[in-house]
């Protein structure tokens, strides 16, 4: 087993297509799952001595956690309220993590691991190749947003409640110089039992890092949108 000098980096998520989530306050996290293995988040880990930060494209719950990382492997931990939805794994060599999730209560697992896999990806490089075209998309939506007018027709009926939750108003007041796609990840909302493929960017601004994800529809209509910062330094 060979373990990185650092973490620090983009990771990629891969888990079961379908991953329920069920938290009460008292009764924690309780996870359920099934499906065929898909990518289902990019994140950004920033290593400091034993410990770690990761900020995540997918959003919600799984959004931003504090990690611990020692010679065998690492563990993190994303907080919601008084639950915490954990991973923990073993490095099986440099780039790769093989583990699972639980769900907990005050930091008290109450769940069984569900499996998943962390993969370190290479250190993302301007592309030679065209852009995607969701890479046009992302900039048309982000001066959308800086204007504080979305484009009508440009976004599918509750997508403009959720552009206008994914980015800030102070990360629209930017300028997008340069996006590096980081790869494809697979969303589910339970609740509309609705799927969704995203693209997700490494987005470098005047002023710092940026990491975006998008989706569309089959009429070219902005689904789901949303950009956070990024720790300055070095991808």
């Amino acid at each position: 087993m060979i373990r990185p000098d650092t973490v620090t980096g983009f990771w990629r998520l891969t888990a079961s297509r379908t991953i329920d989530v069920d938290i009460g306050i008292f009764s924690g996290v309780h996870i359920r799952y099934g499906g065929e293995v898909r990518d289902r988040n990019i994140c950004w880990f920033e290593q400091k001595g034993h410990s770690f930060d990761a900020s995540c494209a997918s959003g919600g719950a799984l959004r931003t956690a504090e990690g611990s990382v020692d010679d065998e492997g690492l563990s993190m931990r994303f907080w919601v309220g008084a639950a915490t939805i954990n991973f923990s794994g073993k490095f099986t060599d440099a780039e790769r993590v093989q583990g699972g999730f639980s769900g907990g209560v005050i930091g008290v697992s109450v769940t069984g691991d569900v499996p998943a896999t962390l993969t370190k990806l290479p250190p993302p490089k301007p592309a030679d190749t065209p852009e995607r075209p969701s890479a046009g998309l992302i900039r048309l939506v982000w001066e959308d947003v800086r204007k504080g007018a979305l484009t009508e027709g440009r976004y599918e009926g509750a997508a403009v409640k959720r552009v206008n939750q994914g980015m800030s108003k102070e990360i629209a007041a930017e300028t997008p110089q340069q996006l590096i796609y980081l790869g494809e990840i697979l969303t589910r909302w339970r609740k509309e039992q609705r799927e969704l493929l995203q693209d997700v960017y490494l987005v470098q601004t005047n002023a710092g890092r940026r990491m975006c994800r998008v989706s569309a529809n089959p009429q070219g209509q902005v689904v789901d949108f949303s950009c956070l910062a990024l720790p300055a330094g070095n991808p």
